[in-house]
């Protein structure tokens, strides 16, 4: 890979925008990125489907692509199910990039096309893989059911011939991995706890298999406790100091000049001073005053995500916190100097302002519902086999 990767620097130019994003595929490809690496090649020939550089570099990466994944069968066979099937998982995507190249692309590169039946041959055992997989779980609790449902779907996804025993599987497995939930939100303020069950409620709409139930009909329990919420009004704190620049100004000063006369027939030098304007340099000084205005607002937050027989899911407690802060400054002269005004002088910034109450209950409410449907979000990940 290191000689690919050798041959196609001296390919690629930099007079091309695609340039960067075939460099990357290169760099890809020589980590072992293969996917990653033919698909960011095939972005680039989407656009331009005569891009020199990204065609050359397709023709020298596909064919160690096809053989890295073909050797990973070869060790993994009968031995490693899973490592076997995410190997056929990657030849498959490897001869997709092929396959979705642009039809002048196509005939631009010199590669042996996979065959048709060879493709659908991959898919069909996919298919049987993930469905044996589905078969190895013993989902009892609801994260596993949530697995099985996963693998039931990747067998449904790549299966060409409609099993009916994929699809029953498919459906039985969807049903027992439903997520009904009880949402049990406690606390000290009203308006905290309604509007935290509210985005809970609304974020469960997102989850295909998750939804509301009542007290009875539930399978998954979230309880949620908010508690101290505790608000800072904004306080405004100062510093003062002294500081000072230098200023370049033209100013008018006396110099003394010597002048040559003749006076009685003799030469002689007169003396005398004489306003001359000349750039000089003055230190300017004055006193500053920076203000700083912070409010915060913060609460404690509670969750216990159960199974309805108790199982512990996930749970923690934090602190959920947000502070806003802003910060201006004001100058004043100091010791000003008679006759000379400061052109560069600092300009004061006018006050400025923090959030309101109403927008920090806001800001502190969303950071809760991020931590909690962060929960379901790790929870949902049970069911997307992303190898």
């Amino acid at each position: 890979m290191k000689k690919i990767y050798l041959m196609l620097i001296l390919i690629v130019t930099l007079c091309s925008c695609s340039y960067f994003q075939v460099k990357d595929a290169i760099k890809e490809a020589d980590r072992g990125n293969y996917v990653a690496s033919l698909n960011s090649l095939l972005s680039v020939l989407r656009e331009d489907s005569e891009d020199r550089r990204a065609l050359d570099a397709f023709e020298l990466i596909y064919p160690s692509a096809e053989k890295k994944y073909y050797d990973e069968l070869d060790l993994s066979r009968g031995i490693d199910i899973v490592r076997y099937t995410k190997a056929l998982l990657n030849l498959l995507r490897v001869q997709e990039a092929y396959y979705n190249l642009p039809e002048i692309s196509k005939k631009s590169v010199a590669v042996v096309k996979p065959p048709i039946q060879e493709r659908n041959s991959i898919k069909k055992e996919l298919a049987q893989n993930f469905y044996d997989l589905g078969m190895r779980m013993k989902p009892v609790t609801y994260e596993e059911k949530l697995r099985t449902y996963g693998y039931f779907s990747q067998a449904k996804k790549y299966d060409l011939n409609g099993r009916k025993d994929i699809k029953s599987k498919y459906n039985s497995s969807r049903e027992s991995a439903l997520g009904r939930f009880y949402l049990n939100f406690t606390g000290e303020r009203r308006y905290f706890v309604d509007s935290s069950k509210e985005r809970v409620q609304k974020n469960l709409e997102s989850y295909p298999l998750f939804s509301l139930s009542n007290s009875k009909n539930y399978n998954l329990r979230y309880d949620v406790n908010i508690s101290n919420v505790n608000y800072l009004p904004p306080k405004t704190m100062s510093y003062s100091g002294i500081d000072s620049y230098i200023e370049k100004v033209i100013k008018k000063v006396m110099e003394k000049v010597v002048e040559t006369k003749v006076v009685d027939g003799k030469t002689v030098q007169v003396e005398k001073w004489v306003p001359v304007e000349k750039v000089v340099e003055v230190e300017v000084f004055y006193r500053y005053v920076e203000y700083i205005k912070e409010t915060s607002m913060s609460y404690d937050l509670s969750y216990a995500l159960k199974e309805k027989n108790g199982t512990v899911i996930k749970e923690n407690k934090k602190k959920i916190a947000f502070k806003d802060r802003v910060n201006w400054v004001e100058y004043y002269p100091l010791n000003p100097i008679l006759g000379f005004r400061p052109i560069n002088f600092p300009v004061s910034e006018y006050e400025k302002y923090v959030l309101s109450r109403e927008a920090m209950e806001e800001k502190v409410l969303q950071l809760g519902n991020d931590e909690l449907d962060g929960v379901l979000k790790e929870l949902d990940s049970n069911r997307i086999i992303d190898w």
